[in-house]
């Protein structure tokens, strides 16, 4: 293993609880690392588009959040209240938070070259714009937006999502170290280092022979890290915390 990336913070025995993770747990963890993820690659239209000051602490917050998941990947958030949070889940009908407003843009132009790094956190919204007279009846406005809705899902072929991440398709993510892939792919592209697939698959699968452990994280582990880390999946997943 290359004596230039410091692996001592790893520790598989660190990501043990993952075995009992619900569709909540993952989306906590998931929507944090995409964060991380997103904003450790600020680029010129980032920076453009959120401010200099902005951009600069989100990438400092995603450069500290990073370190502390080295020091305790498994994280929770407490409410006052002492209940766990399952993460800022929002409503199917809202406004527009800042990113989703502006997403599209900000990734224009990253676009292509997010596409060959590691992770793609571009995604398009699956919502769309829409005025409402606040002046009308809550009967007027309940009748017209049934009939909208009715209208474009037939016109985008958009219809209700089902359930798609069962216990069985969790249970997979532990099994092929799914969170501990995403962490060390994180820390070595924060410090500009690499790692191979061989040395990854040795971290990961430190009990199994070293056959076939490159083709396993090629074809299985990378893609499912890759697909997870995007925000259609975490969408999916709120979607699915919600009903």
């Amino acid at each position: 293993m290359t004596s230039e990336f410091d692996v001592s913070w790893f520790d598989l025995a660190k990501y043990e609880s993952i075995k009992k993770f619900n569709i909540e747990d993952w989306h906590l963890q998931l929507s944090k690392r995409l964060d991380i993820n997103m904003f450790l690659r600020i680029t010129p239209r980032m920076v453009n588009e959120l401010g200099e000051n902005v951009a600069k602490r989100k990438y400092e917050a995603a450069v500290k959040n990073l370190e502390a998941i080295k020091i305790n990947p498994v994280f929770r958030y407490t409410s006052t209240a002492g209940h766990p949070e399952k993460g800022l889940l929002l409503p199917p009908v809202r406004d527009l938070t800042f990113v989703e407003a502006s997403l599209e843009d900000i990734f224009r132009d990253a676009l292509e070259d997010e596409k060959k790094t590691f992770f793609d956190g571009y995604n398009k919204l699956a919502g769309v714009k829409v005025y409402v007279d606040l002046t009308a009846s809550d009967r007027q406005l309940e009748a017209s937006f049934n009939q909208w809705l009715k209208n474009k899902r037939e016109e985008t072929g958009k219809h209700v999502r089902k359930s798609c991440f069962t216990k069985e398709t969790m249970d997979s993510w532990e099994r092929n170290k799914i969170l501990p892939y995403i962490d060390l792919v994180l820390v070595f592209h924060s410090e500009g280092k690499n790692l191979t697939q061989k040395e990854l698959g040795g971290m990961l699968f430190p009990d199994e022979f070293d056959v076939g452990l490159v083709s396993r994280i090629k074809d299985t582990v990378k893609p499912k890290a890759e697909l997870l880390l995007t925000v259609k999946m975490v969408q999916l997943m709120e979607t699915q915390i919600q009903r």
